[in-house]
């Protein structure tokens, strides 16, 4: 699948992924260095897949839904 440039409504689910790490993780953090945003991205994506319910899964965890393959 091809997405143009400059139409992110062609691809919502990642745009929507993108916002939200932008928001709650991105924008609310201080990195020291490359290794401490890596450190504290993958803690916020742990949260993200594993623990907060998802409305789009109809509220219940990605993992449950995936089986683990999030």
């Amino acid at each position: 699948m091809h997405i143009q440039l400059g139409k992110p409504t062609q691809n919502r689910r990642v745009e929507s992924f993108h916002g939200r790490l932008r928001e709650e993780c991105l924008m609310v953090s201080w990195f020291q260095n490359v290794f401490d945003a890596r450190r504290k991205i993958a803690v916020w994506k742990i949260e993200y897949n594993e623990e907060r319910p998802h409305s789009s899964l109809g509220y219940p965890h990605a993992e449950r839904v995936c089986g683990g393959h999030s």
